[in-house]
């Protein structure tokens, strides 16, 4: 039980070690600025095939995020007019990291705001990335490995 308990505390600590930065993070998003329509938002998805949106305002600071799921819930699905809502009424707002950020946070960011992406932003607050929820996933496979060779390592007769 005791190794149980200290691989874990081990764990622990591996998973606070890695950060944003040493994942790959996205450069495949775009941004929309809070006040264009629902319209605009959903013409950019299409043109891009990318669901997942940015939303900045006129200093490109980032103020939170959007997606389809939004657009289907917030204006369809409650019979509002796309041309005349605005991003800003049906954005979320998920806290944005910094590339020293650990995974852990960014895991309860996505579980608690049940968001597939989260915005890395610079000092200024702009954005310079997202996380996605491959890249967190890829992050922690890193971790798992990080943690198994650490793990093994303290103990001899586990060597091959």
């Amino acid at each position: 039980m005791d190794l149980i308990k200290k691989g874990l505390k081990m764990n622990n600590r591996v998973i606070n070690q890695m950060k944003v930065r040493e994942l790959s993070i996205e450069d495949e998003y775009f941004v929309v600025k809070a006040n264009e329509t629902v319209l605009d938002l959903a013409k950019k998805i299409t043109d891009t095939g990318i669901p997942d949106a940015v939303v900045v305002d006129e200093e490109n600071k980032v103020l939170g995020v959007t997606d389809d799921f939004d657009i289907v819930t917030k204006v369809v699905a409650q019979g509002k007019d796309p041309a005349t809502v605005k991003v800003e009424e049906i954005m979320f707002q998920p806290p944005h990291v910094y590339e020293d950020t650990d995974l852990e946070r960014v895991d309860k960011i996505m579980r608690e705001f049940k968001a597939s992406i989260v915005p890395v932003v610079n000092k200024e607050k702009q954005i310079i990335g997202v996380v996605t929820v491959f890249d967190l996933q890829e992050g922690m496979e890193k971790q798992s490995t990080r943690f198994s060779k650490t793990w093994f390592s303290k103990f001899p007769f586990f060597k091959r």
